[in-house]
């Protein structure tokens, strides 16, 4: 378990709100299980939306849903932004409404069976939207390269993994990836990183080593 939380955006965005992100750190988790429970994520508690950013791998499986509980604002059925369908590498982006809270619990649920291991990210933000305005996915082989564009003022966040059991680094081409932005579970490397601000092109992830996964991006506009 690795939570390390970090401010990553805070000012006028060409909005009539401000927009303020935090990347609130990353769990993992080596233990196959057909679901994945991620506690105590610190919330700002004026934030309102949460972003689920999941990688998960090794048995071909789906994410059949993601709760976030607030410990102010209670359980929440999250909605799928970005999804993997059936496979052996998941990488899928969710968001969840919230209000008021100060930690968040992310429980995820894997269709088919148990899933073997996985990672889970979360960023909160207050004047963004929870309605992911463009999104697309990768899942041939490293270097892993999306097209997104990410409108003038808004933020796009994006999550990569692969079942290559050698530990290998990630690095992130045109997105920034935050402190504690990688998350190691059975010799595999998850890793999430983001973007603010106008971009036509979007991110790609190159891993050392890979086998084969698949990365997930969304971006959001600011409300």
């Amino acid at each position: 378990m690795l939570l390390v939380n970090q401010l990553i955006g805070f000012g006028a965005a060409q909005a009539s709100a401000v927009v303020g992100v935090t990347f609130q750190g990353g769990q993992g988790t080596n233990t196959a299980s057909a679901t994945f429970s991620f506690p105590a994520y610190t919330c700002d508690a004026g934030h309102t939306v949460a972003y689920i950013c999941i990688s998960a791998s090794n048995n071909s499986r789906s994410i059949s849903g993601v709760t976030v509980t607030g410990n102010n604002s209670g359980a929440h059925t999250a909605v799928q932004r970005v999804g993997s369908g059936t496979t052996t590498a998941n990488a899928e982006i969710w968001t969840a409404t919230i209000s008021g809270d100060t930690s968040i619990d992310v429980s995820i649920s894997f269709g088919g069976g148990t899933q073997a291991r996985g990672a889970c990210f979360v960023y909160t933000a207050s004047g963004l939207s929870a309605t992911a305005s463009a999104t697309d996915a990768a899942d041939t082989s490293s270097p892993f390269a999306a097209t997104v564009t990410t409108p003038a003022g808004g933020y796009a966040f994006a999550v990569v993994g692969d079942n290559n059991s050698g530990s290998p680094t990630v690095s992130w081409t045109n997105y920034t990836k935050p402190a504690s932005g990688d998350n190691a579970q059975g010799g595999r490397t998850y890793s999430t990183a983001y973007f603010n601000g106008s971009d036509a092109t979007g991110p790609t992830a190159t891993y050392s080593a890979a086998s084969g996964g698949r990365l997930a991006v969304a971006t959001f506009d600011h409300t």
